[in-house]
């Protein structure tokens, strides 16, 4: 074993990585039930700041939604209560690039301003 090529860095690694929260119940800390409300919540704040940021529209998938609340994979599998998240806020012009089925959940390109 010779000299590191790159003697600069240092690398540390603790002695127990933190862990994510593997319970799908748990989000952000607090012991709250998953429910469709919770990812209704958060994928209209997603489509607000895209908005925002002038897209015209945004493509959310249900594995990517789950993980933003940090429960996803988890043994409490709240995959169908954010599918019907995301299938609720389906309006005209949008449109259901992947179905929910029994595998990875569904995808969805949402227009951008929703309409009131």
């Amino acid at each position: 074993m010779g000299l590191s090529p790159y003697p600069h860095v240092i690398a540390k690694v603790p002695a127990q990585l933190p862990r994510r929260h593997a319970d799908a119940n748990v989000i952000a800390g607090c012991s709250n039930m998953v429910s469709a409300d919770h990812f209704a919540q958060e994928l209209r704040a997603q489509m607000s700041r895209a908005a925002k940021a002038g897209s015209i529209d945004i493509v959310i998938n249900s594995g990517q939604l789950y993980r933003s609340l940090g429960g996803y994979p988890g043994s409490m599998h709240g995959m169908p209560a954010c599918c019907d998240a995301m299938r609720s806020e389906i309006k005209p012009g949008d449109i259901v690039l992947v179905e929910q089925a029994s595998g990875p959940g569904m995808t969805v390109r949402y227009r951008l301003p929703r309409p009131q």
